[in-house]
This record gives structure tokens, C-alpha cells and sequence, in this order.
């Protein structure tokens, strides 16, 4: 027998009190809240699972199909372990398909992990199509970090293959952070129509 799950926000009144925020800065529990609010948006049904400061896992539903997504918001690359709790969230509720959804990208190990087990990552890009497919995002300008050594904004560098780089790589200070992936702007926005019954969600 499924787990219980709980009721997600209501999506008429959710973005209201969230207008203006950085995906990118939400906690783990508003995170899930917000794809919670998203899929049904899109025309999904969501139930709500465990929750954790790093996210946690939603139901979602369509007619008889179940999907289980399990939200990751954090700043570096996800690990297998995001793909072992969907794994594991999907059988404990029932669900033929498991997802994980990142405000961030997956390392090579976690990709082929998760090719090998079938389940379905969904990067920062995907995420940034459902949210705007729910209208609860404006696409934007990628948002540079600031430097967690020297407190700078970041420059973009995709010829270094290593994403944002310190301003101050290439003066005296010669400082060696970097940033590995392109974080997109995503910030929360009230007063578009959703888009009803977008299908965002693969047919299992």
C-alpha cells in the first residue's frame, strides 16, 4: 500500500506570496512547493511526499499514469543519491516512472546511473521549460554568481569549460574558483495565464 501523501499549495494563491524570488535562492521545501504549484498549472494532479532542506518528493498524476519527481534544490552538480530516493520514492508510492528535477546539472556518474536504472533527470533547462510552460517564470539573463573567495560577480567563461570563472583569475590574485555550470535566471512572476494542459511530462 502508497504512503500517505499531503495536499501541495493552492496554485491560484501561491505565486502571489513568492513574486519576484530567485529560484536559484529558495530552501528545499518552497522549492518542491513550487513544482508542486507548476505541474498543476500544466494540468496534473500533485499529492506531496517527504520533505528535506535539499527538496523532496511529489506525486504526480494524470488519468491512471503516476510519476514520482523528486526535487533537488542546490547550487553543485547531483549525485546518485537523488536517483536512489526517486527509485525508492517510486515504489513506496506506487508510481511507474521517477524523475528527479535539479535547480542545478548532474554529474556524468549520476547520468549514466540513472540511464541504467530509467529514471528521467531533468536539468536546470528542463526545469526552466516547465516553469514557464506553468507561466510562473519570465525567461531571463544567465545570473552570475559572485565569487565565493574574492565576493565578485563571476564572469562567464564557456571557453575555460568550466562555466564562471573569478574576475581575479587573471590579475595578481590569480584567484582558481569556479562555477561548472550556467545558472538561468528564473524568478517567480503573478498575473500570467497557465497554459491548462500542457503535457511536460513524458508518457510513461
Amino acid at each position: 500500500m502508497a504512503l500517505a501523501l499531503r495536499r501541495p499549495p493552492d496554485p491560484s494563491l501561491w505565486p502571489a506570496d513568492h513574486a519576484g524570488e530567485d529560484v536559484h535562492a529558495m530552501d528545499g521545501v518552497v522549492f518542491e512547493d513550487l513544482l508542486a504549484v507548476a505541474f498543476q498549472r500544466c494540468g496534473y494532479g500533485v499529492e506531496l511526499a517527504g520533505r528535506s532542506q535539499s527538496g523532496g518528493g511529489l506525486v504526480v498524476t494524470r488519468g491512471s499514469w503516476r510519476w514520482f519527481a523528486q526535487a533537488r534544490r542546490q547550487d553543485r552538480a547531483v549525485d546518485c543519491s537523488a536517483v536512489d530516493q526517486a527509485i525508492h520514492g517510486g515504489a513506496a508510492h506506487e508510481c511507474g516512472t521517477a524523475l528527479v528535477v535539479t535547480t542545478a546539472v548532474y554529474t556524468r556518474g549520476t547520468i549514466a546511473y540513472a540511464r541504467q536504472h530509467g529514471v528521467t533527470l531533468w536539468d536546470q533547462h528542463d526545469l526552466a521549460d516547465l516553469l514557464r510552460a506553468a507561466a510562473l517564470t519570465r525567461p531571463g539573463p544567465p545570473v552570475a554568481p559572485d565569487c565565493p573567495r574574492c565576493h565578485l560577480p563571476m564572469t562567464y567563461e564557456p571557453r575555460l569549460g568550466s562555466g564562471w570563472s573569478c574576475p581575479n583569475r587573471w590579475t595578481a590574485v590569480q584567484c582558481p574558483e569556479t562555477v561548472p555550470y550556467r545558472a538561468l535566471a528564473m524568478r517567480v512572476v503573478v498575473g500570467l495565464p497557465p497554459t491548462g494542459g500542457a503535457r511536460v511530462l513524458p508518457t510513461p
